[in-house]
């Protein structure tokens, strides 16, 4: 599963926590992969269920970003948030190619072939393109699992 996989060999989180939500309207698991990534995960066990890349606007929390996740989460598909944040395109490009190659990373160590969905609101179409160029170059099979695009 990709929650497994975000733990596997080759990946180093920042930060390794799996956190339950509990409230009365939604059980929901956080896997938070670094300050940067998190994964969100609904507890219904679906078969090949999708997973959204939601790639977050520059000055976007973490509870603002959940709002349009849980969208999806509702509807069974697991979200991967990559938080965009002013210093890796303001400050160093490194930071900005390192996040996106960690998002990479966890695509390509998913050893799954569900769908996928990307969702990016305004400048996290930057990371979004980085990304898809990532993968396009080191394994266009990920990229063939892309079902749809939302900008």
């Amino acid at each position: 599963s990709m929650m497994e996989a975000a733990t596997g060999v080759g990946m180093r989180p920042v930060i390794n926590s799996t956190t339950k939500t509990n409230s009365t309207k939604e059980q929901l698991n956080m896997k938070i992969i670094d300050r940067d990534l998190i994964l969100l995960s609904p507890e219904i066990e679906i078969q090949s269920k999708p997973l959204v890349l939601m790639y977050s606007w520059l000055t976007a929390k973490h509870f603002h970003v959940r709002k349009y996740a849980k969208v999806y989460l509702d509807r069974g598909c697991d979200v991967l948030t990559v938080k965009l944040r002013a210093k890796h395109i303001l400050t160093n490009k490194d930071s900005f190619r390192h996040l996106s190659r960690k998002a990479v990373d966890l695509l390509e160590d998913a050893d799954d072939n569900r769908p996928l969905i990307s969702h990016s609101f305004s400048a996290g179409i930057l990371t979004q393109a980085y990304v898809l160029h990532l993968l396009n170059t080191q394994n266009p099979t990920v990229i063939q699992r892309i079902q749809g695009e939302i900008h």
